[in-house]
């Protein structure tokens, strides 16, 4: 697990965010509002010019710029950009023109038939999965761990509601049924209240890297970087059990194994994807 090596801010309007988030993560700010930098080659360029990059090591620098908050990894061959977003055109077209509850997570997760369920997204990452069910109706928690990813999350959450404010209301609505925590995920199922354990807990394990098969995409290996394995995922599958109201439901690789040794009570199979659900009988 790679932790981020520093905070950079190329807008003025953005400042106190990148102090207070590097603050945070207890690392370097750097002020480069001066430099006036908007282009993402200029950005990489000055990135570059402050960071000494060796061949067989890598780093991760935040940045704020005009469009946002970026996590940012570096090598000496690239440098790759990843971002969470909730209101730019492909989250739109997928919100308008994706499935809604004929889409197999909606039928996984039961929002097919009950739109007003209340989900716990206790590995959320950013954020993608979390939308669409909240798109649907459902009222999602997510939970993040990582810090670095939770800043992603929590800065496009913002600004998508700053944007739907003036564009897109009905943006804003779907938006108000997501909630954000920064928690380890099994404690904070631990620490549910029995009359407040939601509906379902959606869970999506960072998936294994795959070694003798496609290479990963390019936005997965960097999360894979920063994030790590989530090597607790079995607990937390059993925890999860415990906690949900309904069921409990894992996204897997189409062709890896179960999560844990717990029974699947029945699966949606995608193309690469599956949606394991088991049925709670607490």
């Amino acid at each position: 697990m790679i932790k981020a090596s520093a905070v950079i801010t190329f807008e003025s309007k953005l400042l106190l965010k990148g102090e207070s988030l590097a603050k945070r993560l207890s690392v370097p700010h750097i002020d480069a509002i001066s430099k006036q930098i908007i282009k993402k080659p200029d950005i990489v360029s000055y990135i570059r010019s402050k960071f000494e990059i060796k061949v067989s090591k890598l780093k991760v620098v935040l940045i704020y710029q005009n469009s946002g908050l970026y996590l940012v990894q570096i090598t000496k061959k690239e440098f790759l950009f990843i971002c969470a977003n909730f209101h730019g055109n492909t989250v739109k077209y997928r919100r308008q023109k994706g499935g809604g509850k004929n889409e197999m997570i909606a039928k996984a997760t039961g929002l097919s038939i009950d739109s007003n369920l209340s989900i716990l997204d206790a590995t959320c990452g950013l954020g993608r999965d979390a939308f669409i069910l909240a798109s649907i109706g459902g009222y999602v928690t997510m939970i993040e761990r990582i810090v670095e990813i939770h800043a992603l999350v929590e800065g496009a959450l913002m600004q998508a509601v700053e944007w739907g404010k003036l564009s897109d209301p009905k943006l804003v609505e779907i938006l108000n049924r997501m909630k954000l925590i920064k928690a380890d995920a099994i404690s904070h199922m631990l620490s549910i209240n029995r009359d407040s354990r939601p509906d379902v807990v959606y869970l999506d394990p960072m998936f294994p890297t795959r070694k003798k098969s496609a290479k990963v995409k390019k936005e997965m290996n960097v999360l894979h970087n920063v994030v790590g394995s989530d090597s607790d995922s079995h607990e937390m599958l059993r925890v999860a059990l415990s906690c949900a109201r309904k069921r409990v439901v894992v996204k897997r690789p189409k062709a890896a194994q179960a999560l844990g040794c717990e029974k699947v009570n029945y699966t949606f199979k995608g193309k690469s994807n599956r949606y394991d659900v088991y049925i709670c009988a607490n």
